[in-house]
């Protein structure tokens, strides 16, 4: 018996949550395509983990990374982007990817929050140009739509920013 799912995660602690809450509930993961999750029905049941791999990595320290993980008994699902999503059978009791946690953790936080800096400096250009755009009276719907949802977006970022920041300062202070 399969299942999709469709989901949009903005935390991927939540995303981490269901995930292991679907797979609770005999639903494990079988792959991922953009939004969509699917599913199968197992008996068998697993606990999923999602890691952030380092972008400036080369493909092959990434693999090796992977590797490294699928060493430890546990098996790599899906990627989507740079996030992958490993299991391991919840039989061999708790499953966390990081051994030396805060150092580890650290730096997983660390690669999120450098890509959301470089992602938060993509609109940029085109928020300028919008705003000139507009002060120059060249003003429509379409501008100002334009110049809402980059707006948007950067705030977005802006509090997943922060969020991250905070997370980032609670591990380095205890």
């Amino acid at each position: 018996m399969e299942k999709k799912k469709l989901r949009l995660f903005l935390s991927d602690k939540r995303e981490e949550t269901w995930l292991n809450q679907m797979a609770a509930a005999g639903w494990q993961l079988t792959k991922i395509k953009g939004l969509l999750y699917y599913f199968t029905k197992q008996k068998t049941k697993y606990i999923y983990r999602i890691d952030f791999l380092d972008p400036k990595a080369s493909k092959t320290k990434q693999q090796d990374y992977i590797n490294f993980i699928e060493e430890t008994g546990a098996e790599k699902i899906a990627q989507s982007g740079q996030w992958i999503y490993f299991r391991c059978p919840a039989v061999q009791g708790d499953f966390q990817l990081y051994s030396d946690k805060d150092y580890s953790k650290l730096s997983y936080l660390k690669r999120i929050r450098r890509q959301i800096l470089l992602t938060m400096l993509l609109p940029l250009p085109l928020i300028q140009m919008l705003i000139s755009d507009i002060s120059n009276g060249n003003s429509g719907w379409a501008r100002y739509f334009s110049l809402g949802f980059f707006t948007l977006f950067e705030l977005f970022l802006l509090v997943k920013l922060s969020t991250l920041s905070i997370r980032l300062k609670k591990l380095t202070t205890s």
